[in-house]
């Protein structure tokens, strides 16, 4: 302010002033989400078939969340047998939990693998956004502001069996959900991740279910007696940045010529900062 300048009146306004440092949300907290949704699918079903065909499958159902999906990328079904039994990774649940027992060659099982990386989402479903709102700590001042870009994630979950049958189930249970629940409003799932200090909820979402397809690997596998498919899934999430910084005061000048600002930081949001301080439930 000049010493011509009369000051009219002054203000004090609370603003967020960054301090060129971010952080990133990581797309792998999205595996866990889709796992678990995948893992609810099976506890809703229920098998009244009394015959002998439909026994691997009612004893699969009962089987705990370990012993029913994996998670890995691999290149084949023969690569991930190989894995699941050099980590000693088959069914526990027949009499204890010790290594000594494991069943290393226990099917069916489901693996949902994932591919390397990611890809940018077209925008067709969700957009950026710069203003998600911001991170306060326990003492309610703002640590960092938040915006999101949409990517896509790929998978493929692979389903394998000692039985035609097993496995026709299997992939009928999961196609039958994504075409027949998923297809009519349920495409949405959630996800847990940590930035700044703060736990985040991912809102994730499928894409293109009605387009689902499964692909036959029987014929790739040399072991005869394995009947193995996979069903690809894409998912829609968004990858957060915090940009940190910290919540400052500054003072609004009004003079005689005009507004002047004693800090050229940015403000804060209008909207209130979504405090995610501490655990989402």
């Amino acid at each position: 302010m000049n010493k011509n300048d009369e000051l009219m009146m002054r203000f004090r306004r609370e603003i967020f002033a960054p301090n060129g440092k971010r952080e990133m949300t990581s797309t792998s907290d999205v595996d866990a989400g889709l796992a678990n949704v995948i893992l609810n699918v099976l506890n809703d079903v229920v098998v009244s078939d009394d015959r002998q065909s439909a026994k691997p499958l009612k004893q699969f159902l009962t089987r705990s969340p370990r012993d029913k999906l994996k998670i890995g990328q691999f290149d084949d079904v023969e690569t991930f047998l190989r894995a699941m039994r050099t980590a000693n990774g088959g069914r526990r649940d027949d009499e204890n939990t010790s290594f000594s027992n494991v069943n290393a060659d226990a099917l069916p099982v489901l693996n949902l693998g994932r591919a390397p990386g990611f890809q940018l989402h077209d925008n067709s479903h969700a957009t950026e956004d710069y203003n998600v709102g911001g991170i306060t700590n326990a003492d309610g001042k703002t640590v960092a502001l938040l915006s999101l870009m949409p990517v896509e994630i790929s998978y493929s979950i692979m389903v394998l069996a000692n039985e035609k049958e097993t496995l026709s189930a299997l992939t009928g249970i999961i196609v039958g959900w994504l075409r027949q629940f998923a297809a009519w409003g349920a495409t949405h799932f959630e996800a847990k991740s940590q930035v700044a200090g703060a736990s985040v909820v991912l809102e994730c979402s499928l894409r293109d279910v009605k387009a689902v397809m499964i692909n036959d690997l029987s014929g790739q596998i040399n072991d005869s007696r394995i009947y193995a498919a996979t069903i690809p899934i894409t998912v829609i999430a968004p990858l957060y940045t915090a940009w940190l910084g910290e919540q400052k005061t500054g003072v609004i000048d009004v003079i005689n010529n005009g507004v002047t600002y004693t800090t050229t930081a940015p403000g804060i949001p209008s909207e209130l900062p979504l405090n995610l301080f501490g655990e989402v439930v």
